[in-house]
């Protein structure tokens, strides 16, 4: 009670604590709570060992239940996003695939769709477009028959670009205007950070560069009043690829060097 209010300074102490104690899911929890910590200020290692402890911990519980398997799932979801931001897709892929046909006995609709979802992500960034483009497009079939927005809205996220990426550009537009009106674009920066940067990148397939700098815009609008990183860098970015339509190289250039 004497620090609840200042805990998670002292998150990564509690995880040491209760990982060399007996209390299994106090450190599973503390250990999850120091890498969401970490990944909230880009320390990515530092997020993706505290995951591997977590998953670890769970993996080798021997007397595992049903609550624990979903627990294991969980944490998996949440550490693969580590290795997107790594951009280790191929270890995220990897990780993923074994452990599809546990996704799957589990069950649980919730969570199979958010495992297409991520492993439909992977594939697309290591350029398999087409399997991505399945798994992106069983996750929202998921998400619809169980209405839950935020299956359907990270996967109409994903699937914009990945449908760039196929040339499917009429497809890109569509989802990403259907993302753009939910409420999750608006309540989960990753969606609206993501979405809008895919959909300047669609434009930019178009060569529309003034929708490609109208999404540098709103990125980087949205970076400064929320102070995220991330949306600054690929507002920079979009502004880049916007000066590139137009052979603008000079700016293209500056703005690329921004982003660095």
């Amino acid at each position: 009670d004497l620090y609840k209010d200042n805990l998670q300074v002292y998150y990564e102490s509690l995880a040491y604590h209760y990982k060399n104690g007996h209390s299994i899911y106090k450190a599973v929890d503390y250990l999850r709570k120091s890498a969401e910590k970490n990944m909230d200020r880009y320390a990515l290692h530092e997020a993706n060992q505290y995951y591997r402890e977590a998953f670890e911990l769970l993996l080798n519980k021997t007397d595992r239940i049903r609550e624990d398997d979903m627990l294991l799932m969980e944490t998996l979801l949440d550490w693969v996003v580590v290795h997107y931001h790594l951009a280790a897709y191929h270890h995220m892929y990897e990780l993923l695939s074994q452990y599809e046909t546990f996704a799957v006995s589990l069950g649980d609709r919730l969570t199979l769709g958010m495992f297409y979802v991520r492993i439909g992500s992977a594939l697309s960034r290591m350029e398999r477009c087409r399997e991505g483009y399945n798994y992106l497009h069983k996750a929202l079939a998921i998400g619809e028959s169980i209405g839950n927005e935020k299956i359907i809205g990270y996967a109409c996220t994903w699937l914009i670009i990945n449908c760039a990426d196929l040339c499917l550009l009429d497809e890109a537009l569509d989802v990403g205007r259907r993302v753009q009106g939910m409420d999750i674009f608006a309540s989960d920066k990753y969606v609206f950070r993501l979405s809008t940067a895919s959909l300047g990148y669609t434009h930019y397939f178009r060569g529309d560069a003034e929708k490609v700098h109208d999404a540098g815009n709103r990125l980087l609008e949205y970076g400064m009043k929320h102070d995220d990183m991330g949306s600054i860098v690929l507002g920079h970015t979009c502004h880049g690829i916007g000066y590139v339509v137009i052979g603008n190289f000079a700016s293209a250039i500056e703005c690329f060097r921004r982003a660095i």
